[in-house]
């Protein structure tokens, strides 16, 4: 694929793009989708064991049935540590010193991915 880039009215010769899909393509949004799992998996396996907030759920029967839930029987437990939305990451956390180390830990994972979190937005 070629490129030129435009500024301030004058355009640059073209350029061979080597990586990247082009705008509009149906697989931008799925390599995205698989980049942000593999970063989430690699961020919470670095997180401690006690990190992000519990939930527990069952996946059969009435939603609202709270006595089902509170059954031991074919309950699963798990823990939110990130809730994405395209370039925003809100992390739940219990106390300061747990949101700094999750902060840590997500920083060196999208530092190790080639990816900088914006301070100046946060």
């Amino acid at each position: 694929m070629k490129a030129k880039v435009t500024t301030g009215g004058r355009q640059s010769d073209l350029f061979d793009v080597l990586v990247g899909v082009k705008q509009g393509c149906v697989l931008a949004s799925v390599i995205f989708n698989l980049f942000l799992v593999v970063i989430t998996l690699a961020c919470c396996n670095g997180l401690p064991s006690n990190a992000g907030i519990p939930y527990t759920y069952r996946l059969d029967g009435s939603l609202f049935n709270l006595r089902r839930l509170k059954a031991k029987t074919k309950i699963s437990n798990d823990r939110i540590y990130e809730l994405q939305y395209a370039d925003n990451d809100a992390i739940p956390a219990h106390s300061a010193a747990d949101l700094q180390s999750s902060l840590d830990t997500l920083s060196t994972v999208y530092r190790h991915a080639g990816l900088l979190v914006n301070t100046k937005k946060t």
